[in-house]
């Protein structure tokens, strides 16, 4: 009956302790240009296991923060923003050189729509009536707690 209990308790320890803890990734707008509408992404990536998504708009006003995705664990985030009113103002992965260290192409709506793309339609190359956009790195989530960007001027 001991062992059985002792079997037992440690079958629980090894599940609760194998799934990483869950955790929000805020953005937040510390820019002088007003709303901002946010997509978000991410990629995961566990030896062969590889899973994206990705997911907007949020509109953030500015000065104040969106709680987004949450997330698992150990992803790579990325991050793609424009004011709201002056959809040429953008925030991406991109720059004059090229591509930012770290970008990826991920899939959204060009029209300002709300969606929510996964698995392969959430990365480049996009179905029609989608487009890739490129997606600057925030950084790579943990199990730690909460993740936060903030996008500034």
């Amino acid at each position: 009956m001991r062992l059985a209990v002792a079997l037992a308790a440690f079958i629980i320890a090894i599940a609760v302790c194998g799934h990483p803890a869950k955790a929000d990734l805020t953005v937040c707008n510390k820019t002088t240009q007003g709303q901002i509408d946010v997509a978000v992404a991410y990629h995961y990536v566990s030896g062969t296991d590889r899973y994206s998504r990705s997911e907007g708009y949020w509109n953030i006003p500015q000065g104040e923060c969106r709680n987004t995705l949450a997330l698992t664990g150990y992803e790579q985030v990325f991050v793609y923003a424009w004011v709201a009113a002056d959809k040429t103002k953008i925030w991406s992965g991109a720059n004059g050189s090229g591509h930012e260290s770290g970008a990826k192409q991920f899939c959204i709506d060009p029209t300002g729509g709300a969606f929510d793309y996964r698995g392969d339609n959430a990365i480049a190359p996009c179905d029609s009536p989608t487009e890739s956009r490129m997606f600057r790195l925030a950084g790579t989530a943990d199990q730690d707690g909460d993740y936060t960007y903030s996008f500034g001027d």
